[in-house]
């Protein structure tokens, strides 16, 4: 039974070809057997033309006939479509500027829904590049009515040493690096983060290694780690790039790694530094402190700055301050967004 329906639809294909060799014999063979009926019935007495009548009504139609043979030998489907593709050509033909109109319909419409898919796949379908990553996630200040706002060291520092939910947090800040060398200097985008940036994520580069602790700190060599896009582009996949030194914002870095192609799949991103925190608030509020002393002592009517009235003022006006700067932070750090999930940042 299977070998049976094998060779009938193995006739059915060939029959999609050669069409009109086919059409040809079929074509003389209803005509040798329209002949033999219409000798039968000119024999049986009738006239020649009712003979000929008489002889397509018992054969059902040539063209019926025709149709119903061509059905039975090929695939009607093929066919079909292909009449059909022939018509809308002879009609777009025939108009040419529904033709145009039709088309960029058309491209509109595929190249939106391409870019759309293109987007959903890579934020919702496809998984990130990283293991476990349905539990990183990015948190956020949150200052009414802007929304998201910077977040500040001593906050950070705060919500690091406080942490009791997340086994480990990194800091990162967007930014920007000039690549001189070569004829044209380029623009590249960036991030500078904290030492244990690629520990969160879990991710490892292809080439050399991650930042270590204490890279992140001031006064530490200037290291970076390229994208795998970066790194093919402008450093021709060099195997030997890791260890050699880049120009980089007038300043020499040393490349100490390449991550791999699915973090340029995900992100814009084409190297990451160090990113250097430092408390620098600390020295100026001291320096300033001074000076304020100073300026004040000159300003109150001449009075020395060992004058009682002196002291009191300045100290009523440094409280002021600190109390301005302690509510501040505190206002902003009122209300903490849900945590976001990295997919979805």
């Amino acid at each position: 039974m299977h070998i049976r329906q094998l060779r009938s639809w193995a006739g059915r294909l060939t029959g999609i070809f050669g069409r009109e060799a086919r059409d040809r014999e079929l074509a003389e063979e209803l005509e040798s057997h329209l002949q033999m009926h219409v000798e039968d019935n000119i024999k049986a007495g009738l006239s020649p033309d009712e003979a000929r009548r008489q002889a397509l009504v018992k054969l059902g139609g040539v063209e019926q006939t025709k149709e119903k043979y061509r059905r039975q030998r090929g695939m009607p489907i093929f066919g079909d479509m292909w009449q059909d593709l022939r018509f809308g050509a002879r009609v777009l033909l025939k108009q040419p500027s529904f033709t145009l109109v039709a088309v960029l319909t058309l491209a509109l419409g595929i190249g939106a829904n391409t870019a759309l898919f293109s987007v959903v796949n890579a934020v919702l379908l496809r998984p990130l590049p990283f293991p476990e990553s349905d539990r990183i996630v990015a948190l956020y200040e949150t200052f009414q009515p802007s929304g998201h706002s910077a977040l500040s060291v001593p906050n950070l520092r705060d919500w690091q040493q406080q942490n009791s939910v997340f086994e480990d947090t990194a800091a990162y800040v967007d930014g920007a690096f000039n690549l001189q060398g070569g004829d044209t200097p380029r623009r590249l985008q960036a991030l500078t983060v904290e030492a244990n940036y690629f520990d969160v994520l879990g991710i490892k580069p292809q080439l050399g290694r991650a930042f270590l602790e204490g890279e992140d700190e001031a006064g530490s060599e200037r290291v970076v780690v390229l994208s795998d896009a970066l790194w093919r582009n402008s450093f021709g996949a060099d195997p030997a790039i890791v260890a050699k030194t880049i120009p980089l914002n007038g300043q020499k870095y040393t490349v100490i790694g390449v991550m791999p192609p699915e973090l340029s799949a995900l992100s814009r991103t084409q190297l990451w530094a160090p990113l250097v925190l430092a408390l620098a608030g600390v020295s100026i509020g001291l320096g300033g402190s001074l000076w304020l002393t100073r300026l004040m002592s000159g300003l109150l009517f001449g009075v020395s700055a060992t004058d009682p009235a002196t002291f009191g003022g300045i100290a009523t006006l440094l409280f002021a301050i600190a109390l301005v700067a302690c509510y501040l932070p505190a206002l902003r750090a009122i209300r903490v967004d849900p945590l976001i999930p990295l997919r979805y940042e």
